[in-house]
């Protein structure tokens, strides 16, 4: 997704030009994907995925290799490199000319010692277990570059540019501080499939800018820091979700106006970066098209950040929520968005806790991958764990009660669903109130109506009295 900033202060550029305050910067930006269980073979001192065994890919021909022979990849670590202006900086130098926009993608792999399978003394049915030996890693390339574009600014794009000139979107930079790596085009992996994940394999994995002073003084003039719109042109877009029920004080505000606070309503349109908080014994619960459902506990804010066919992001300002994501798109997903971490869903229960300066997940069924924003670091978080991640990173695994947690949770359910009920009936009583009340008013019109009927045909009564004398 392409965001082009606009000033929404005093300032005001257009989105391919580079404030003159800004000074060109080179950026780096890094982090660790730690996938562990991922198995690779070498063809040709090349990794190729495991999986792409048999039908799904046809290896070179040339040279020799053992299919049987897996290389563990513990880990793979990115570094992007690129100039903060990108295209908008145009070209440097004089005599050998280059473009502000190359940007550059290097992946290292961390391997682990290499085995293969062989035929076991145990039998069962006639069937020999499979034993591991350690065998010697084969002489293997673990760095790999990619060439990228990035558009600039600290909400530009990066994308992958074949030799014809033609252009996928990669990833995006985000308040010039963290880099999110989007669903990769069938363009993009087609010119790029000989080795194991060309890309990152997944939209979690967020390199860290290490360097973003590179873009304090862009963000200062944008005015960004007073405004939440990721879109300032356009503010109000329907982010699709909305309101199931909500109980006591709920709150919502638009992106560009923090004191614009007005209250909640069932049927109302929820924009996209919309503001939403509970108050004191308040609660709420939303929901997605793809039945997805968030529940608020009291004294929380949630910021409506990114909907899309295939990417949802909600940012947790603070408080508890309990989400339940019920089901997702082929290649979709669900991030959580909090000050330390990001967590990356599929489809499972999870609540998530911010205070500002500690962020928490807990899991209660399902998988989620958990990202510390300081470090760039994954863990996965399983059913019954949880962790909380810090300016220092990702802290301890940690089991909790799920039994407990989901009690918590089933309370609140169960007073939004009480609460539910109530309005329900009240809208059903409310119009037999109307017609019990307006039963007295119908006598009076009918008493009156008879009055002034006998009242005339008296009066008519005497003129003819008078006329026959």
């Amino acid at each position: 997704m392409l965001l082009f900033p606009l000033s929404s202060s005093g300032t005001a550029f257009a989105a391919e030009e580079v404030p003159f305050e800004v000074v060109k910067t080179y950026v780096t930006a890094e982090t660790t994907d730690t996938i562990g269980g991922a198995d690779a073979i070498v063809v040709d001192g090349i990794l190729y995925s495991d999986a792409n065994v048999g039908e799904k890919f046809n290896y070179p021909k040339k040279g020799e290799f053992d299919l049987r022979v897996k290389v563990p990849i513990e880990a793979i670590k990115y570094r992007l490199e690129f100039w903060n202006v990108g295209e908008m900086g145009g070209e440097k130098g004089f005599i050998f000319k280059s473009n502000y926009g190359k940007a550059k993608l290097t992946r290292t792999y961390e391997l682990g010692q290499a085995y293969k399978n062989i035929l076991g003394d145990q039998e069962f049915m006639g069937m020999h277990s499979l034993e591991k030996k350690e065998v010697g890693t084969p002489s293997v390339k673990t760095e790999f570059t990619d060439d990228l574009v990035f558009s600039g600014g600290p909400y530009g794009t990066f994308y992958y540019e074949n030799e014809k000139g033609a252009k996928w979107p990669i990833a995006h930079l985000s308040d010039g501080k963290t880099i999110t790596f989007d669903n990769v085009p069938e363009g993009a992996r087609k010119e790029n499939p000989h080795y194991l994940m060309g890309f990152p394999r997944t939209q979690n994995i967020h390199p860290v800018v290490t360097n973003s002073s590179a873009f304090e003084k862009w963000m200062e003039i944008l005015g960004t820091k007073e405004s939440d719109c990721s879109d300032p042109k356009n503010p109000t877009r329907d982010s699709g979700i909305r309101f199931n029920d909500y109980s006591g004080e709920v709150m919502v505000r638009p992106c560009n106006d923090e004191d614009a606070w007005y209250g909640a309503e069932l049927d109302m349109v929820l924009h996209k970066d919309d503001h939403i908080k509970t108050g004191d014994d308040s609660t709420c619960s939303l929901a997605l098209a793809d039945m997805t459902t968030f529940v608020m506990k009291p004294e929380s804010e949630i910021m409506l950040s990114s909907q899309s066919e295939k990417r949802n992001l909600v940012k947790i300002v603070w408080g508890k929520i309990k989400a339940n994501v019920k089901r997702m798109v082929k290649d979709g997903s669900m991030e959580m968005d909090m000050s330390q971490a990001v967590a990356g869903i599929k489809g499972t229960i999870f609540v998530v806790e911010e205070t500002g300066t500690e962020s928490t997940l807990k899991v209660i069924e399902g998988h989620v991958e958990f990202t510390s924003k300081a470090t760039g670091k994954s863990e996965m978080i399983s059913t019954g764990e949880m962790m909380t991640a810090t300016k220092q990173g990702l802290g301890e695994k940690k089991t909790f009660d799920i039994t407990q947690e989901d009690q918590d949770w089933n309370k609140i359910q169960e007073d939004l669903q009480n609460n539910t009920d109530e309005k329900t009936v009240s809208k059903i009583k409310k119009p037999a109130e109307q017609k019990n009340n307006s039963e007295p008013m119908n006598v009076y019109v009918w008493i009156l109506a008879l009055l002034v009927v006998i009242g005339i045909g008296y009066l008519l009564l005497r003129r003819k009295g008078r006329s026959n004398q």
